[in-house]
């Protein structure tokens, strides 16, 4: 065998080891990533969706004090997201028919909620909840 045609193929071979560890980590990143993001979806902001089943459930068993206060904890965490608020103007409006607190809520809404979609749920939900 020619020593200059098995020096080429080990630096082939060398170079083609090297490219293939250098690319491995990001390619498995890559990867990872879109399987997270098939079984674990997320919201578009990066973040994971707010919980409501415990205080629809709360609710749907009379307990809307402890609701009114999960759903309080939820806007805590999550303030610029109209959904908390929307909960809690129902609550308010549908089942303790208390339209003050309800407009009071949809006014802390208004100061936190941000991007133009999430504002305008909150108005939608709000002039529903007010022709009842």
């Amino acid at each position: 065998m020619n020593v200059g045609l098995a020096g080429e193929l080990l630096f082939i071979a060398g170079v083609i080891i090297s490219v293939c560890t250098i690319l491995t980590v990001p390619l498995m990143k890559s990867i990872g990533s879109f399987f997270r993001w098939l079984f674990w979806g997320k919201t578009h902001y990066g973040r994971p969706q707010p919980v409501l089943g415990p205080a629809k459930a709360m609710r749907m068993q009379n307990n809307l004090a402890e609701a009114i206060d999960y759903l309080e904890a939820l806007i805590s965490e999550y303030p610029d997201l109209a959904v908390g608020y929307i909960e809690i103007m129902d609550i308010y409006a549908t089942d303790l028919k208390d339209k003050e607190n309800a407009t009071s809520i949809y006014n802390r809404g208004k100061a936190n909620v941000r991007g133009r979609d999430e504002r305008q749920k909150l108005d939608n939900a709000y002039k529903f909840f007010m022709t009842d």
